[in-house]
């Protein structure tokens, strides 16, 4: 049985209009269900943006142990195409 989406809200604003005019996530929400179940086996990777990327590495490391295997920078049009932010640059931490 298909469920329809009972709240569609974007996903990284509180705008109640789901389809935005404007901005790097135009048209990208988050929708979901009254009945929603899936189950995850493993996962790759999982990215998360952070005000202050100093402040995240001390959380990471020092607070919850994690191990800091490499530095880097990333930009250009992957970027663009997986995030929605088109010409942005990014620091990052693995």
């Amino acid at each position: 049985m298909r469920h329809e989406p009972t709240l569609c809200q974007d996903a990284l604003t509180t705008d109640p209009d789901p389809l935005q005019t404007s901005g790097p996530f135009t048209g990208r929400t988050s929708c979901m269900t009254e009945h929603t179940s899936i189950h995850v086996q493993r996962a790759d990777h999982v990215g998360f943006a952070v005000g202050s990327l100093d402040e995240a590495l001390w959380f990471w490391i020092d607070g919850l142990g994690a191990r800091l295997v490499r530095t880097g920078e990333m930009g250009g049009e992957f970027l663009g195409q997986v995030t929605g932010a088109h010409g942005a640059k990014v620091r990052l931490v693995v």
